[in-house]
């Protein structure tokens, strides 16, 4: 019976935290900078520390085309690469989804399955986890469409934003 506890309270450990960011992900979601929202609210500092992938994700370039300067074939690169991500985000999160259903079916029960009660709550972390690669994955592609001058361009743009959250952090906003 400690055992079965142990793994409930494991599961919910797991689960408020991934569906308040899960939630605010999709309450704020602004192509693939909801992801960054949602975890900055919910604390997370996986994409805190990242910015410079975030401000290098094919949505977000996109939406600095003329600023950038981008060519048409830069826009059509960028353009594929960003439904593709979407794409594999959504499946991930199909997956993610199953997972923690199943997971909370498994809870559920009477007495508990640890393995079943693990392989769901390891799927459903793996799966939020490719949701998180492919936005990662997809801005490391998008460095290499753009030129140097571009991704300076880009970086600068991210200095000027780490001061910002260095300011709220410290109690101004």
């Amino acid at each position: 019976m400690v055992r079965a506890n142990s793994l409930v309270a494991a599961a919910i450990l797991f689960l408020v935290p991934t569906a308040t960011a899960y939630a605010q992900q999709h309450r704020h979601r602004g192509g693939e900078q909801g992801m960054m929202q949602g975890e900055q609210e919910s604390g997370g500092g996986m994409m805190l520390a990242m910015p410079r992938i975030q401000a290098f994700t094919p949505a977000a370039l996109l939406e600095q085309t003329d600023e950038l300067g981008l060519t048409d074939e830069q826009v059509e690169t960028l353009t594929s690469l960003r439904d593709r991500t979407a794409s594999l985000k959504e499946e991930a999160m199909k997956a993610h989804d199953s997972h923690r259903s199943m997971l909370m079916e498994a809870l559920a029960e009477a007495d508990p399955d640890p393995v079943r009660v693990k392989g769901h709550f390891d799927g459903a972390h793996a799966s939020m986890g490719s949701s998180h690669w492919a936005d990662i994955d997809a801005a490391l592609q998008a460095m290499g469409v753009l030129t140097e001058e571009q991704r300076a361009h880009v970086t600068a743009g991210v200095g000027g934003m780490r001061q910002g959250q260095g300011m709220r952090h410290r109690g101004g906003r």
